[in-house]
């Protein structure tokens, strides 16, 4: 099964011609955008989350108002050193932020996050 074959948590996704994911990574709309266009496209099927999901549009429709170009880009090791973040989690953080760039891993970074994701939900 292809990856977009499945669905993790309800089936909506995959029923479509043209998933949001496979959109969203086609069209590298960035995930605030992205965010909107997924919730605002499933709060009302089988599976959506309803109120819920128009009040997190409401929510990150407010944080791009607030935020969008009122600060300095933050550095991902700033992000992760702030916030405490345990080394499982930079590693994630770090290799799904760098694997299309020229010098990274690419498809082994990814591979290598599926590796750790695996060990993570062993300890749970």
């Amino acid at each position: 099964m292809t990856a977009l074959g499945k669905q993790i948590g309800g089936n909506y996704y995959k029923k479509m011609k043209i998933q949001p994911y496979e959109f969203f990574l086609s069209n590298r709309v960035p995930h605030h955008k992205a965010a909107v266009i997924r919730r605002i496209h499933r709060y009302d099927l089988p599976g959506g989350q309803g109120i819920k999901d128009l009040d997190k549009i409401i929510h990150e429709t407010e944080l791009i108002e607030e935020l969008e170009g009122k600060k300095s880009p933050i550095l991902l090791y700033n992000f992760i050193h702030e916030n405490n973040i345990s080394p499982d989690k930079a590693e994630v953080m770090q290799r799904i932020y760098n694997y299309d760039l020229p010098a990274a891993g690419g498809y082994a970074d990814l591979r290598k996050i599926r590796s750790i994701l695996k060990k993570l939900k062993g300890r749970l």
